[in-house]
């Protein structure tokens, strides 16, 4: 600093002392010296700024060229990352889709073949149940078809003991009624 005030000065001091008696200079006016002088201060100027401020101005502002790229790299990748995401859970979606239709599928399926399986339990139960019945109408009928031989072969033989007055005893009576069953 105290150099460029030096040589301020001196410009100024070499301007007036050289600078003749009978003209009067305006702030306007162009003068050679002035525009050397403000040359070689934009230079010395110029070239303090490039020792002292350029490197730090350079690297302030390639640090922001690298910030802004990282910036763009991680939206880059964020964007990218929800796309997969977006993607991921569609995919997932369809899958969960996929796994309730078949839920549903194989709920309908169970539900089917349990009502058969009841449908043809019923009907094997009904069937057994038919058939039971049968069974024990047909040894009902069988037991009153016999109480009816047993009591008609006993009414005829009382009725015939009374025709013929003699009692028969009761193996005659039983072979007598074995007989006449064997006859119906």
């Amino acid at each position: 600093m105290n150099a460029e005030l030096t040589t301020t000065q001196a410009v100024v001091e070499v301007k007036t002392a050289s600078t003749p008696q009978g003209m009067h200079h305006t702030v306007m006016d162009i003068s050679g010296e002035m525009v050397l002088l403000t040359w070689l201060m934009f230079t010395v100027t110029a070239f303090i700024l490039y020792k002292i401020a350029w490197k730090p101005i350079l690297a302030a502002l390639d640090k922001r060229e690298n910030d802004i790229k990282a910036s763009l790299d991680t939206a880059d990748k964020a964007r990218q990352q929800a796309e997969d995401t977006k993607i991921q859970c569609e995919r997932l979606l369809q899958e969960a889709d996929a796994q309730a239709r078949e839920l549903i599928e194989q709920a309908r399926k169970t539900a089917q073949e349990t009502s058969d399986s009841m449908r043809n339990q019923a009907r094997e139960e009904s069937r057994l149940l038919l058939v039971s019945a049968q069974q024990e109408i047909a040894f009902e009928k069988e037991k009153a078809v016999n109480a009816l031989r047993q009591e008609s072969a006993q009414l005829a033989i009382e009725l015939a003991g009374k025709l013929i007055k003699k009692n028969l005893d009761t193996e005659q009576n039983r072979a007598l009624t074995g007989q006449w069953l064997s006859k119906l």
